[in-house]
């Protein structure tokens, strides 16, 4: 593996990698982008951001995730709930957090590759320069996106919620704490849930690649 970037915040990332891809009928995490697949893509992004450590959700059966991850040089936190729902995963992986060494932690679907680094050091960085919001959230035309950015101070918070629709009633229920930066980067809204958006997923990473070296 290449040398990692330097370390540029002290926040974390928790990646969510335990879903089983049912609809479509394998695992999409392991689904080739480029010489990579789409979890090692997922990952890279995050280490070329500048953020660690990077913390990833699997199922404890899928060893084959493990391996693929092994030599990413992130921390793999195992889900032991094989019928279990995403806000399982994320409480999980949170619990893994290193508290006393990161301001703020990223959460990001494993099937969301597409995230431009130069876009997760924005978040974070219009994140920091400000003192009112406790999350923040990347917006492209309009639409939210992710990755989504928390203030460790909501750590007990998310923990211990009990909530039907994931981190939603968190994120979106009080808006007087959600910071919306705005950025020029599809990759925010583009995940892969079905054939169409895989293939247009390597679309868009070929054109990129065309151009140069992700920023």
């Amino acid at each position: 593996m290449r040398r990692r970037p330097k370390k540029l915040f002290s926040v974390a990332a928790v990646l969510l990698a335990a879903g089983k891809g049912i609809r479509m009928g394998e695992d999409k995490l392991l689904l080739p982008i480029g010489d990579r697949s789409l979890i090692e893509e997922t990952v890279s992004l995050f280490v070329n951001a500048g953020v660690d450590p990077v913390i990833v959700v699997v199922r404890s059966e899928d060893e084959r995730m493990k391996a693929l991850l092994q030599p990413l040089g992130v921390t793999v936190a195992e889900n032991p709930f094989s019928d279990s729902e995403m806000l399982d995963s994320v409480k999980i992986g949170v619990k893994k957090l290193p508290l006393q060494e990161c301001r703020a932690f990223l959460i990001h679907p494993g099937d969301q590759p597409l995230v431009e680094p130069a876009t997760v050091r924005r978040l974070i960085r219009t994140f920091f320069r400000q003192t009112e919001k406790t999350m923040a959230v990347p917006s492209y035309k309009g639409r939210l996106g992710h990755p989504v950015l928390f203030d460790k101070s909501l750590y007990d918070e998310i923990v211990n919620l009990e909530s039907d629709s994931g981190l939603r009633p968190l994120i979106y229920g009080r808006n007087d704490r959600l910071l919306t930066v705005p950025v020029q980067d599809p990759g925010v809204v583009m995940d892969i849930d079905s054939w169409d958006d895989y293939r247009r997923a390597l679309q868009v990473w070929a054109a990129r690649h065309l151009t140069g070296a992700r920023r």
